[in-house]
This record gives structure tokens, sequence and C-alpha cells, in this order.
């Protein structure tokens, strides 16, 4: 709702604005995370343990699979903010998921770990309610 709301009124900056606050802030989240909750490592299963705990996290429905310390899946079933966007709206943007999200996820890849890949397999708009929202492949290459 925040983001729709700031679109209408400053259309041009608010993607730029939104992708802002979000590195901004995961620099602080991740950090957080991992030190209160001592989670060392900087492999793909320390990463998905960080991403599991972000409180944003906590509004998805997601499944993970980790085939290893190098490679994992995240499937997301449900995601409260994709829910929005097309109950909210007859053309909703995906703006959200195919720019912002993408650029959250890399973010705490990279924090964790500059070679860590992140790969968008699958991203809105989808077909019905019942596809997944978004799916992702993190890989690190030894």
């Amino acid at each position: 709702m925040w983001y729709r709301r700031v679109k209408e009124r400053i259309a041009d900056e608010v993607l730029a604005c939104d992708i802002q606050v979000w590195q901004d802030f995961i620099k602080f989240e991740v950090a957080m995370i991992r030190r209160q909750l001592r989670i060392r490592g900087n492999d793909i299963t320390a990463l998905m343990k960080v991403l599991q705990l972000c409180p944003w996290f906590q509004l998805t429905e997601s499944n993970i699979v980790i085939e290893s310390n190098s490679r994992a899946m995240l499937t997301v079933a449900y995601c409260a903010t994709l829910d929005a966007l097309e109950n909210k709206s007859e053309r909703p943007e995906y703006e959200s998921c195919t720019v912002v999200c993408r650029n959250i996820r890399k973010s705490i890849a990279y924090l964790l770990n500059p070679d860590i890949q992140v790969e968008c397999l699958k991203s809105p708009p989808r077909k019905s309610k019942g596809d997944i929202c978004c799916q992702w492949e993190f890989s690190l290459e030894k």
C-alpha cells in the first residue's frame, strides 16, 4: 500500500527509492540476525538460515530445498505482497517482484558471500492463484 501511494505522487522515483531503502535495511538486518543468532559461515546453508529469519520472510509460505552447501532452491507458494498486488489492482504492477525482490535476495547473498549467485527461475505474473509466486536458485561455485 505504501508503495502504491508514493507512486501516485512521485512515480518516476518510487522504485529507485524502494530499492535503496531495502539495500540500506538489509545490511542492518543481516548483520543483526547473524550476530544475535550466531549464524556462522558464508555458504548456501548459512544464507538459507539468514533468509528464513528475516522478518519480512515470515509473510510468505515457502519451501527451501538445500541440495548441498553450494546449491539451494527457494519456492514461494504464498506471498503477502503479491497477494495484495493481485487483489488491489485490475492491472497489477509486478516491479516489486521482478526488481525489488531480486535485489533483496542478491543483496543478502552478497553480504554473506559475494560469490553466491542468485537466479530467478520464475516470477509473476502467474496464470492463476494456484501457481507458485516465484522460484529462486542460489548457487556457490567453488
